[in-house]
């Protein structure tokens, strides 16, 4: 009689994507293009599923480029999302808010900012889950960074100001 074998999920994993890393690697499909008032972001990949030392978890890679148009991204922030930015080109201005949370909601008339900074190439920075934060151009010169996160989920993106000209958020007069 033959022993049964059970396979752990990581083996589960590998065997039912065996076909897609056929010879190690696999092509990605194009990157998707997302358009917003303050430029624009390119979304490398997505891999919802990845096995790493905390078991599975997934992850995101975008290019954003923000434009010295005036505009500055909204002031959000992410449920399930932490989020990585790797300055490769540019200045881009940095604002990291804290926001209550009574009861465990989110206290938009309690906002204030705690972190402002202008990162230059080669710097990097950690916005953790439920830190609101904000972006935008400092110069005339574009900005471009990579994004490294947790799984992009468009439903986890909470607005608390929306984007805008820079001139329209009354802290950054």
């Amino acid at each position: 009689m033959e022993e049964e074998k059970t396979e752990t999920p990581a083996q589960m994993l590998q065997r039912e994507r065996t076909p897609l890393f056929k010879f190690g690697y696999r092509e990605e499909e194009r990157a998707k293009v997302v358009t917003k008032l303050w430029g624009y972001e390119r979304i490398v990949v997505t891999n919802p599923v990845y096995i790493g030392p905390d078991g599975y978890q997934g992850y995101t890679q975008k290019i954003l480029t923000v434009l010295p148009n005036g505009n500055a991204c909204s002031i959000h922030y992410h449920q399930n999302k932490e989020e990585t930015f790797h300055i490769l080109r540019g200045c881009l201005r940095l604002i990291i808010w804290k926001m209550g949370f009574p009861g465990g909601a989110p206290d938009t008339n309690d906002i204030r900012k705690i972190f402002e900074k202008t990162l230059h190439p080669g710097d990097t920075v950690t916005i953790a889950f439920y830190s609101p934060h904000q972006f935008f151009v400092q110069g005339a010169e574009i900005a471009e960074f990579l994004e490294c996160s947790t799984p992009d989920d468009p439903m986890d993106s909470w607005r608390i100001m929306p984007s805008g000209p820079l001139n329209s958020f009354p802290h950054l007069r």
